[in-house]
This record gives C-alpha cells, sequence and structure tokens, in this order.
C-alpha cells in the first residue's frame, strides 16, 4: 500500500526525479516487481545498514540510482 502512494505521489505530487522508498524491514517481491515496473527505488534493511554507515553515497550502493547532476553555475 505505501509503494502505491508513493508511486502515485513521488514525482507527480512532490516532483521527485528519483523515487526512494526506505525501509528497516524486508521488501516482498510483488513490491520489487512493482517498483521495478514504475522505476522506484527500494532501500531495504541490508541497504540501509551499509547506506548509514555513511561510506559510501546511494548512487553507489544502488546503481540503478543516478548520480546526482551538480547545479547550473551561477554567472
Amino acid at each position: 500500500m505505501e509503494l502505491q502512494t508513493l508511486n502515485g505521489t513521488g514525482r507527480p505530487v512532490h516532483g521527485g526525479d528519483v523515487v526512494v522508498m526506505v525501509t528497516d524491514g524486508k521488501i516482498s517481491q510483488p513490491a520489487r516487481v512493482l517498483a521495478r515496473q514504475q522505476r522506484l527505488h527500494q532501500v531495504d534493511r541490508r541497504v540501509l545498514e551499509q547506506w548509514a554507515r555513511g561510506r559510501r553515497p546511494l548512487w553507489e550502493i544502488l546503481p540503478s540510482i543516478p548520480q546526482p547532476q551538480k547545479p547550473p553555475r551561477l554567472r
């Protein structure tokens, strides 16, 4: 249910370029399938632990997440 809500609001309502669901639990196989179909990214307890260590940015842990682009320089 939360994944469906996130899918329905992440981009159109909140303007997200990259939509990520974070949980300290496990992610079911149907949720993984839906996320893949809808270009949603998921962080489960295993990935959250790696990310929380703070040694690597999320786009290195989850290669499907694009690396942020540098904002244009102001003149």
